[in-house]
C-alpha cells in the first residue's frame, strides 16, 4: 500500500454514496451535539439557580465554548479532510430556530445581523479545531506509512 492509500480518511475508504452518506450522518451528529452544548449547560444552570435567562442562548455557558472545541476536534479526527464541512453544522440549528421565532414574531430579532455574526463567530470554534485536528491525524497517517 503506498502512502497516499494510507493517508486518506475514512470516508475516502468507502464507495461514493456511502462516503455521502456518512458524511451526512456526522454532520447530523454534529448539528445535534452542537445543539446539546448550547443547551445542555443552560439546562443544567437554569436547574441549578446559577441563571435567571429565560432560553439557551441568552444564558449561554462558558462551558459550552469547550464543548464546541471537543465537537471540532472530534470531527476533524473522524474525517480529517471532510470534518471541518461536519463542524459548520454544531450551531446550524440556530438560525433555524430564529427563522422560527420570527415567523412566529416578526419583531423579535431586532439585531438579527448581529446575532448571526455571533452564530457564524461560535461556530468557528468548532471548524478551526476540526481544521487543525484533522490535519494533525492526517499528517500522522501519511508519517506512520512512509515509516513502514
Amino acid at each position: 500500500m503506498c502512502g497516499r492509500e494510507n493517508s486518506q480518511d475514512m470516508m475516502d475508504m468507502v464507495p461514493a454514496r456511502s462516503s455521502r452518506s456518512r458524511l451526512l450522518i456526522l454532520a447530523g451528529a454534529c448539528a445535534a451535539a452542537g445543539w446539546a452544548a448550547v443547551w445542555l449547560p443552560w439546562w443544567l444552570a437554569r436547574d441549578l439557580g446559577s441563571t435567571r435567562a429565560t432560553n439557551p442562548i441568552d444564558g449561554m455557558q462558558l462551558v459550552t465554548l469547550g464543548l464546541l472545541a471537543a465537537i471540532g476536534v472530534g470531527a476533524g479526527l473522524l474525517a480529517p479532510r471532510r470534518g471541518w464541512v461536519c463542524a459548520l453544522a454544531t450551531l446550524a440549528v440556530l438560525p433555524v430556530l430564529v427563522l422560527i421565532d420570527l415567523v412566529r414574531d416578526p419583531t423579535s430579532h431586532n439585531l438579527l445581523p448581529f446575532e448571526l455574526a455571533g452564530y457564524a463567530v461560535l461556530t468557528g470554534i468548532p471548524v478551526v479545531l476540526a481544521l487543525v485536528s484533522g490535519s494533525v491525524r492526517h499528517r500522522l497517517t501519511a508519517h506512520q506509512a512512509t515509516s513502514h
